[in-house]
């Protein structure tokens, strides 16, 4: 197994010029820190989770009880009450958002080579780039595609818009006191959203270019769109676009997103799931994906040990060959033993992750490689190694220290403990750049000789 402090250049040199396709979205979040000026402008709770984030009393409802559970969590908001937002509270930040975005920004400064599409590209988003120049653009001219720079690429007006806001374990917002360092996104739904990437017709182009994927923005999916159509139509659409992607002998991910459309949920548990060799979540995402398949989850004992057997149990029934958790203390993956890639470099990536997660939760954001210095100064979470003991304990492996892998009921598994940053600048984006880290350098190891 590769040991990232001490083979870091080595590692950035497999990451090179690597090249990862990242879609759908991307936006610009603005970030509010839950306070005084946020209670002023909001009503009080009500007591019943809302659909969607239409008012202040949604809000306020939305945002108490994701403060009370400690967990992340997401709703859509209209463009009405976006308008209202906008006039009533100054953002303490505006930064680039979407997964995708945030992906490639990073995969960017870590000096890869990324191509990222999106529905929406205006000006204000573009200018939230660290490095525009070196992220490119697939662009369909006729049947041929072309790749230009970020700088080069087609421009919108529309900009699309996600409200963050964060909260610290012991904030106040009327009388809900947060359990968790954690966060609330009202995220705004463009109709533009659709799965639709005028891609299709050069599948083959692209697949050539690219060694892997990774989509997401699923989540963003409208039950009806002004055109009449319907997210099943698109989420169909969306998987024969994954189908031929892959038959290109591209490894594909999908990184899962919070929705509470269950309709939805299913649909891409039924039509998306099947195409792809892999997904990743947090913990919150695979209670919701255990919940829609009414799998009671993997039973009494450590979290970990009941998450192994969750993604072990789900591995098969998913059609998937690789299932992938992201937590704060720790990072788990559990994969068929022959479908997917080494376990070893699975592993590697985590073990990269986690210096990327330290770093952006130390700096903010990375500029640089030279950055992720910073993140090797953390040490591993404790929690985070405790747990990779109890599942050792558990598959027979002893002394696993920060990381580990093993073979264990037909599967392999690897997991790795994070890196956690007691007082992070920000929380936003971290799962996003864990997920495209630990899959971009998996990817790039497997391919290269080292």
């Amino acid at each position: 197994m590769t040991h990232i402090a001490t083979e870091l250049p080595d590692v950035l040199d497999a990451i090179a010029e690597y090249p990862i396709f990242l879609a759908h979205n991307a936006n610009v979040d603005a970030l509010c820190h839950v306070d005084e000026a946020v209670e002023s402008v909001l009503e009080p709770p009500g007591d019943d989770w809302p659909e969607r984030v239409d008012s202040a009393q949604a809000l306020s409802t939305a945002l108490t009880q994701t403060m009370a559970r400690g967990d992340g969590d997401l709703l859509a908001t209209t463009a009405e009450f976006d308008t209202w937002l906008a006039e009533r509270l100054d953002p303490d930040e505006q930064r680039l958002g979407g997964q995708a975005a945030i992906m490639a920004d990073l995969v960017s400064l870590l000096d890869g080579d990324p191509i990222l599409w999106t529905y929406l590209l205006s000006e204000t988003q573009r200018a939230q780039f660290t490095s525009p120049e070196a992220i490119q653009f697939p662009v369909v001219d006729g049947d041929s595609l072309e790749f230009v720079p970020l700088t080069e690429a087609p421009m919108t007006d529309q900009t699309k818009r996600n409200w963050i806001f964060e909260f610290s374990e012991g904030d106040h917002l009327f009388e809900t006191t947060a359990t968790a360092d954690t966060r609330f996104i009202a995220a705004t739904r463009p109709d533009r959203f659709n799965l639709e990437t005028d891609l299709e017709p050069v599948v083959e182009q692209l697949g050539a270019n690219v060694e892997c994927a990774l989509v997401s923005g699923y989540q963003s999916l409208k039950r009806v769109y002004d055109d009449g159509s319907t997210f099943d139509e698109h989420v169909e659409h969306g998987a024969e676009f994954l189908r031929n992607l892959a038959a290109e002998g591209v490894t594909i991910q999908l990184e899962y997103g919070v929705t509470h459309k269950d309709d939805l949920r299913r649909a891409l548990i039924e039509h998306v799931l099947p195409e792809v060799h892999a997904v990743g979540m947090d913990s919150r995402e695979l209670d919701l994906l255990c919940e829609d398949l009414q799998y009671a989850g993997g039973g009494p004992g450590p979290e970990i040990v009941s998450q192994y057997r969750t993604l072990r149990d789900l591995l098969p029934r998913l059609g998937l060959d690789c299932i992938k958790v992201h937590t704060t203390n720790y990072f788990l993956a559990v994969m068929d033993d022959d479908a997917y890639l080494d376990p070893e470099y699975v592993a590697d990536g985590w073990d990269m992750a986690a210096v990327v997660a330290a770093s952006k939760a130390t700096e903010g954001i990375i500029d640089e490689p030279s950055d992720l210095e910073s993140g090797l100064a953390v040490d591993f979470s404790t929690p985070g190694v405790a747990s990779l003991s109890q599942l050792g304990s558990y598959l027979g492996v002893e002394d696993s220290g920060a990381d580990l892998v093993a073979t264990h009921d037909g599967v392999s598994v690897a997991a790795h403990a994070n890196r956690v940053v007691e007082d992070p600048v920000s929380t936003v984006g971290l799962g996003d750049s864990i997920a495209v880290t630990n899959f971009l350098l998996e990817n790039a190891l497997a391919d290269s000789d080292f």
